[in-house]
């Protein structure tokens, strides 16, 4: 038997070439050590406990992924036009930020854009890097400059929830102010809140798009009443929407209108409060009030709060005082009101009998 076999030169490339391929790796799987692949699962499991355990625990799931959302960056596939001289591929230099305080406002550019159906907020800019809260001596000028723009720096990678949270209520009062709104409005904390005096309207935003549709049922169940007047409530034309960066300090901070100054010192008082408030862009303080030796702040939104906490974090007569948030109180449930009927009392069948003088017949006819 020969120990050599003569092959058509076609033939012999063409195995060469099923060689090539049977050697060449899937485009479509990966090879990843054994221990990084343990890792994986175990971050997954622990994600879908943790997930879990907090939809148990009552946290609305859109919340959930707005948070999810709100720290992480969209992942692209590498391809070969990715890869750098030095073997590494863009994506793996991609840096993820996380949640942190608002005083270190610190954020990485996302390299890939993010999904279609969200769009940049009006307080995105392009700079990679918020603005650093000093405590400077010359405290007029310094806060001014940081709190005229109210609105947050927010970066690239946090997401603009566009869902319908904003009320109008019409038919107020001429005297009507927000502390009389305010104490009327339940079901879900406040994101933003103004009064139009010209056509004396306010105008109603909150966190969650939930609270917003439950308040509205409520009160087209119940009626409204502020200072003796009946309120129309409807959604507004011209919805307030909630921006990545305010969703962060919400969700991850805790943000919300209220202020609370712990134990600040003697020479603070309410009137020192609403001064170094006043200069604040759209601003308005709903109410100033201490007790239990702290200053107790009620403001028109949850944006307006975060500007004033840097605000007054940066004077010198704050310096050893704790500026936190609190609850908002709108936030408490709603009344659960029973309207009882009042049954109407049906006209008496029975006629009215005319008084008749039972002494007549003792007259005599001279006394006619």
């Amino acid at each position: 038997m020969a120990d050599n076999i003569t092959l058509p030169r076609d033939h012999f490339l063409a195995l060469v070439r099923r060689i090539e391929d049977a050697e060449r790796p899937c485009s479509n799987t990966i090879t990843i050590p054994i221990d990084e692949y343990e890792s994986l699962r175990n971050a997954v499991a622990e994600y879908q406990a943790l997930k879990e355990a907090l939809v148990n625990a009552g946290t609305p799931v859109e919340s959930i992924d707005l948070l999810i959302n709100a720290t992480r960056e969209p992942l692209t596939p590498t391809s070969d036009d990715d890869t750098t001289l030095d073997g590494t591929t863009l994506s793996s230099r991609t840096t993820v930020s996380t949640c942190r305080s608002f005083d270190k406002q610190y954020w990485t550019k996302a390299v890939t854009p993010p999904p279609q159906n969200f769009s940049w907020g009006k307080s995105w800019r392009p700079s990679g890097r918020g603005p650093a809260i000093s405590f400077c001596e010359d405290e007029e000028s310094s806060c001014i400059e940081e709190c005229m723009d109210e609105t947050p720096i927010e970066p690239q990678q946090f997401q603009t929830c566009r869902k319908d949270r904003s009320l109008v209520l019409t038919g107020l009062s001429k005297d009507a102010t927000l502390t009389d709104v305010l104490k009327h409005i339940r079901g879900g904390a406040i994101l933003n809140v103004f009064l139009k005096r010209h056509d004396q309207t306010a105008h109603v935003s909150f966190v969650e798009s939930a609270g917003a549709e439950s308040f509205i049922n409520h009160v087209k169940r119940n009626d409204l009443y502020i200072n003796s007047k009946r309120i129309t409530i409807a959604w507004s034309e011209k919805q307030y929407y909630m921006t990545g960066g305010i969703a962060r300090r919400i969700f991850c901070n805790g943000a919300t209108r209220n202020l609370v100054i712990r134990f600040p010192k003697p020479e603070v008082t309410e009137k020192i409060v609403r001064d170094d408030l006043e200069h604040i862009h759209l601003l308005e303080v709903v109410s100033v009030t201490s007790k239990d030796g702290h200053f107790w702040i009620s403001l028109n939104g949850v944006t307006h709060a975060v500007t004033a906490r840097s605000c007054m974090m940066s004077r010198s007569r704050y310096k050893s005082s704790q500026i936190e948030f609190w609850q908002d109180e709108c936030a408490q449930a709603l009344p659960t009101t029973i309207t009882h009927r009042v049954p109407t009392s049906k006209p008496s069948n029975h006629k009215v009998k005319s008084s008749i003088n039972r002494f007549d017949v003792l007259l005599s006819e001279d006394e006619w």
